[in-house]
């Protein structure tokens, strides 16, 4: 099989997370690419702002920009791979692909598990509701992004890495039996025994994975660019192992590497990485 060609998307959207600095993570990552789609965040100013829902015209409207973007990418037979911007631009990333794709899987590699919805949500901020979006709950607004249906079967998603859950996606979590391996979890069992329960979790149930990797999934003392870090995570290592493992494994449709914000970052050890899975991801596909 012909290795398909591998397009960066860079979108930075920062509405989602409501921190600043995100958005200007693609001017970073764009000086060291050969080619790429850079994507505008679209700014809507919304007198009426929901705390519960915050800049959610914003989210929708760039997220629509890129769902059109990435479908067409996909649609062509290459491999759309989004630099976000927060993790809310998952939710146009994953709606595109899961349209062409009846069973699509999706492994969401993260410190938080983003199963908020407006009413459990502490913060209001989106990039925490992305993943229930995608599997019908929430905002209606969110849910039916780019066409009206809910996108991913609860039974087709794995959150990995998980070390901070907030009580409300917690039950959100429980109540829809979403398989989650946490952060400690992993450690106790060991990466390779995970990533083979993971393999084991999802045969007979998908056709393609769609990989989603937020940079806060690692380890902040070795991964300090980024916007909500969480104690302990994973090592470079760890995510080098998981990326192989998955490309190995599973016949990967698309992905997502989001959350790189450059004010937080030391001497760009945060942007090295992520510019290391950028090439990695293209040696793969």
């Amino acid at each position: 099989m012909s290795k398909r060609y591998v397009l960066p998307i860079l979108i930075p959207l920062h509405y989602g997370a409501n921190v600043e600095g995100i958005q200007y993570g693609a001017d970073y990552v764009l000086e060291n690419l050969e080619d790429y789609i850079l994507l505008p965040e679209i700014i809507i100013k919304d007198k009426r702002n929901d705390p519960n829902l915050k800049n959610i015209h914003s989210v929708l409207a760039t997220n629509g920009v890129l769902a059109t973007t990435v479908s067409y990418i996909y649609k062509n037979g290459q491999f759309p791979l989004v630099i976000g911007g927060d993790h809310s631009v998952a939710l146009g990333s994953i709606s595109a692909v899961a349209l062409q794709e009846d069973n699509l899987g999706v492994i969401w590699i993260d410190a938080h598990g983003d199963m908020n919805t407006n009413v459990t949500s502490e913060s209001g901020n989106i990039h925490g509701m992305i993943l229930a979006s995608l599997v019908g709950e929430g905002d209606p607004k969110m849910i039916n992004l780019y066409r009206e249906k809910i996108k991913l079967k609860k039974e087709n998603v794995v959150i990995f890495g998980v070390r901070d859950l907030d009580v409300g996606e917690q039950e959100i979590i429980e109540k829809l039996n979403i398989k989650y391996l946490s952060y400690a979890y992993i450690r106790q069992i060991g990466i390779k025994q995970a990533l083979d329960e993971v393999r084991a979790y999802f045969i007979g149930k998908i056709e393609k994975l769609h990989v989603s990797i937020d940079l806060d999934s690692l380890d902040p003392n070795i991964m300090p660019g980024v916007s909500i870090p969480v104690e302990n995570g994973f090592k470079k290592d760890d995510v080098r192992i998981i990326v192989d493992y998955l490309f190995t494994n599973f016949t990967i449709s698309s992905a997502d590497i989001v959350e790189y914000n450059p004010l937080f970052d030391s001497k760009d050890k945060t942007l090295n990485f992520l510019l290391e899975l950028i090439e990695k991801i293209k040696s793969l596909v």
